[in-house]
């Protein structure tokens, strides 16, 4: 089993870097002849429609009922994706009735607001202020839910997702086994002691002011296994390096 941690900021490239290393594995075990990714980042595989085969999208972050049952034997005895951030999300969606695409969906489905607005979101975190530049009638957005929410259950313990998903890989033994959401430098190290490695991308196309989204800004980027400045490089030649990375990981 091998682990590999993708860290960096949002928009930086973590989507994007999954599908292609998704794309390579499902290759390298003939479960497809080939594979795309978009200039904007998306998974595009030989699908059959009405009118013959041709290249569709395949989305891998779905978890509906009819994908997972098909992943369980034709993409996950090979490759699977984790996600530190995946219980939290499905208790708020549970608990909030909020729409799970403003929490699993785009970056620009994450940024759209939910039924909720500050004046009642701070109640739930125990704050009497909003945060700056947000009046008590503006709409918290999904991404501000999980950053806010997860803040207080991490303020108790600060393992408390990595530690649930690293027993999750653990225990199911995925050849390859993909975590695409490390931002904080507990969950790089949970990786790191449990064998993985994990790649930092630099792209910065953001102002978001929370810690979550900053705490590598500083970091001694030494302490990663690799990294890869795709500042000012295009998705395909992001991948190029990622691939040669992953090629010397023995990943693919």
């Amino acid at each position: 089993m091998k682990i590999i941690g993708i860290a960096a900021s949002k928009n930086a490239g973590k989507t994007s870097s999954l599908n292609y290393i998704y794309g390579q594995v499902l290759t390298k075990n003939d479960v497809i002849d080939k594979f795309d990714i978009t200039d904007d980042g998306k998974l595009m595989v030989p699908a059959s429609f009405a009118d013959g085969v041709r290249m569709g999208e395949y989305d891998i972050s779905r978890r509906d009922p009819a994908f997972v049952n098909y992943a369980q034997s034709g993409l996950w005895p090979y490759v699977k994706d984790y996600n530190f951030g995946t219980y939290i999300k499905e208790t708020i969606i549970t608990l909030y009735n909020i729409e799970p695409n403003l929490l699993w969906g785009s970056q620009a489905e994450r940024d759209l607001e939910t039924q909720y607005t500050w004046e009642a979101f701070i109640k739930l975190l125990g704050k009497t202020k909003c945060p700056k530049g947000v009046k008590p009638s503006d709409k918290v957005t999904g991404r501000q839910f999980i950053q806010h929410f997860s803040d207080i259950l991490r303020s108790i313990d600060d393992y408390c997702f990595t530690r649930v998903i690293m027993s999750q890989i653990e225990y199911e033994q995925v050849p390859v086994s993909i975590v695409g959401d490390v931002r904080r430098v507990s969950e790089l190290k949970a990786i790191q002691k449990a064998g993985g490695k994990v790649v930092y991308l630099t792209r910065r196309t953001h102002n978001d002011e929370h810690n979550v989204e900053n705490e590598f800004t500083n970091y001694d980027l030494s302490n990663f296994d690799a990294v890869i400045d795709n500042q000012d490089m295009t998705i395909h030649e992001k991948n190029g390096h990622l691939h040669r990375i992953c090629s010397e990981w023995e990943l693919f």
